[in-house]
């Protein structure tokens, strides 16, 4: 599951390459939609697999399907790059390092992806078996939540221009820090599904954040600096589950509520310091 983030430098180098400063939330959103789609229709067909064939037999099914779609999708990339051409060769370039903007961005980003990591396993289990759920209808709420992302994505591409990316990226984790606390809080279907709309307008300032990546990164070290910035910002999150399940162990809902905690601190750091982003590409 870890080896898609290799393709992570080169996606935001190639964005800050092809697009301008002005088009780059555009490309990014529609990078996240054409992402988002098919999630829209996957988790309900996963759900009515397991109600119809048992888990076991219904998880092959998937896997099956799956690892036919990834062979096709291969398949065609290999044709695409066949036709593409070979890149020209590029020099080392200097040495990556994060410019001041991108430390106060990856501080309150590790904060509310911590947010997201602590309770990210323990929701599923929560709506199963807390609330008691049925897997198909976790499905459709998985489909709220990715059909809400879709369409909060309109907004910030209409603002590009006029708004101030900083603006999307607060906004976006008080989301994430809204989420873990609406789920904790809904003990019904309709409950859920206004917490999951919530959790799909994480989102929001998603584009808006990559183009503020790719706008403070040096534009001769863009793929090393967000290598760098991720590969930070995965080390120091990649423990998040193991604690969402050592405060699950202790009580359940400490899990929420420590996220919630924590994605609030990231929330407020990226308020009060995170400087605008026309300040953060002229520093870098």
């Amino acid at each position: 599951m870890a080896w898609p983030a290799l393709g992570l430098p080169a996606t935001f180098a190639l964005v800050g390459e092809e697009l301008t400063r002005e088009r780059r939330i555009a490309g990014f959103t529609l990078q996240a939609v054409l992402k988002r789609l098919p999630v829209v229709v996957a988790p309900p067909l996963g759900g009515l697999l397991l109600e119809r064939f048992g888990m076991q037999g219904g998880m092959r099914i998937g896997f099956a399907v799956s690892l036919v779609l990834a062979v096709a999708m291969l398949a065609a990339l290999a044709r695409a790059f066949r036709r593409g051409g070979d890149e020209a060769p590029r020099s080392p370039g200097a040495r990556a390092s994060l410019p001041p903007a991108l430390r106060t961005l990856l501080a309150a980003d590790i904060l509310v992806r911590l947010c997201e990591g602590l309770p990210e396993v323990f929701v599923v289990i929560w709506v199963l078996e807390v609330i008691g759920l049925s897997p198909s209808r976790f499905g459709i709420l998985t489909s709220i939540l990715m059909a809400t992302a879709i369409v909060s994505y309109a907004p910030a591409v209409a603002l590009a221009g006029r708004a101030e990316k900083k603006s999307f990226i607060v906004l976006t984790y008080a989301f994430f820090t809204a989420f873990p606390l609406a789920v904790l809080l809904s003990r019904s279907f309709g409950a859920l599904a206004v917490a999951f709309a919530i959790g799909g307008l994480r989102e929001i300032g998603e584009p808006a954040r990559k183009a503020f990546i790719v706008d403070a990164s040096p534009p001769a070290s863009r793929g090393r600096v967000v290598g760098l910035y991720y590969a930070l910002r995965g080390f120091a999150v990649a423990g998040a589950a193991a604690v969402g399940g050592l405060l699950w162990s202790i009580r359940p809902e400490l899990t929420f509520l420590v996220a919630t905690a924590l994605g609030l601190l990231g929330t407020v750091c990226a308020a009060l310091f995170l400087p605008a982003a026309r300040a953060a590409a002229k520093d870098c």
